[in-house]
């Protein structure tokens, strides 16, 4: 049988391989002329928010705001707001009691509308939303089929002028032909292994 060697200790990723994720999704959103991307996360689909952010929400959901500018905006529940603090991505934090759990407190609640426009999205731009799924359909415009809750595109299709005006980027994440996340470093190795 093989010889199994297991690490002596775990290994993080560093703020270099932090930066590098940032910077590969910027470009890619300069490529493909984007105004922000729209990341969601809950706690089975977290995989590219966590990618850029370093953690995932828990109990309840969960939305990166990237600006092409590199500006970044978490809006996060109740139970996740805490965790702005140990981003790796510096961003500033909304809370957003709508991502909470079922009754929990509306505590400084604003509109869930007012709460996407606080991150900086705006009518007249151009975006993509983030969720887990790339589509592959021959017979549908893959970039119009969404996997995040309705209540979300909704929202966003509404603040930017309608749903035309954004499109499921997922691929720019996963696509197996040029995925920003398909292409591992050495830091990275090490810590998935």
């Amino acid at each position: 049988p093989p010889e199994l060697l297991t690490a002596e200790r775990p290994v993080d990723l560093t703020d270099e391989t932090m930066a590098e994720h940032r910077q590969k999704i910027l470009t890619v959103m300069q490529r493909e002329k984007l105004d922000f991307l729209f990341i969601y996360a809950d706690r089975e689909h977290g995989a590219n928010f966590g990618w850029l952010t370093g953690f995932g929400p828990r109990f309840e959901e969960a939305v990166l705001v990237l600006h092409q500018d590199g500006r970044a905006y978490l809006l996060l529940g109740n139970e996740s707001v805490k965790m702005g603090k140990y981003a790796r991505i510096k961003a500033e934090v909304i809370p957003v009691p709508y991502f909470s759990l079922p009754n929990q407190p509306m505590t400084g609640e604003r509109s869930l509308k007012e709460s996407i426009q606080a991150a900086g999205i705006t009518a007249g731009m151009a975006g993509g939303m983030v969720g887990w799924k790339m589509f592959t359909s021959r017979c549908e415009d893959n970039d119009r089929i969404y996997d995040l809750p309705y209540f979300l595109v909704d929202t966003l299709a509404e603040i930017v002028g309608g749903s035309e005006r954004i499109c499921n980027m997922t691929r720019l994440f996963i696509d197996p032909e040029g995925g920003v996340r398909t292409c591992v470093n050495e830091n990275e190795v090490a810590h998935f292994e």
